[in-house]
């Protein structure tokens, strides 16, 4: 893969960060399934989430879905890439690339990344401190030709509240 597509992923994860998930500022239950039928995920969300697009780098449109309170907000963006990363080398080097980029040009700080999966695909799990804001807790995958991002962020009894922790773990693609 070429570095001006991991250079691409980069830019879509921090514009995503920075645009589409507002970090507002109370977690509890009552989750509900959100079910979307376009990007074919499904998760748990608190409430209806706010849905929009945004144009990003090369030409791609960055859809996401965001539910946010007055302590933190949870949000899926997707985004179509201009190409397919092809073998797992150039999937892993492109998450890894995504990671680095995202931290390096946001004013987070990064407290830890592991690999993950999700039903198969490679993904990475991102922790950060946001300074002034709290902490910020990210899964991105790469599925095909869709970078998906799930992402928590806000006050840390937010971050790490149950309401939280279900929406990481309630994430799938159909």
């Amino acid at each position: 893969m070429s570095s001006k597509l991991t250079s691409t992923i980069a830019a879509i994860i921090l514009f995503s960060l920075c645009s589409g998930a507002s970090v507002a500022q109370t977690p509890g239950s009552g989750a509900t399934w959100y079910n979307n039928p376009k990007h074919k995920f499904k998760v748990l969300f608190k409430g209806n989430p706010k849905v929009s697009s945004q144009a990003g780098p090369q030409g791609t449109v960055t859809d996401t879905f965001t539910y946010s309170d007055k302590n933190g907000a949870t949000m899926v963006g997707i985004t179509v890439l201009p190409a397919v990363p092809q073998g797992d080398s150039m999937i892993n080097r492109s998450l890894e690339g995504a990671c680095d980029g995202a931290i390096k040009t946001s004013n987070c700080v990064e407290t830890g990344r592991k690999a993950c999966v999700l039903q198969g695909y490679p993904g990475r799990e991102l922790t950060a401190t946001v300074p002034g804001r709290g902490l910020m807790k990210a899964r991105i995958y790469l599925i095909k030709k869709k970078l998906y991002q799930q992402i928590v962020a806000g006050v840390p009894t937010f971050v790490d509240s149950p309401y939280a922790k279900d929406f990481l773990k309630s994430f799938s693609v159909q």
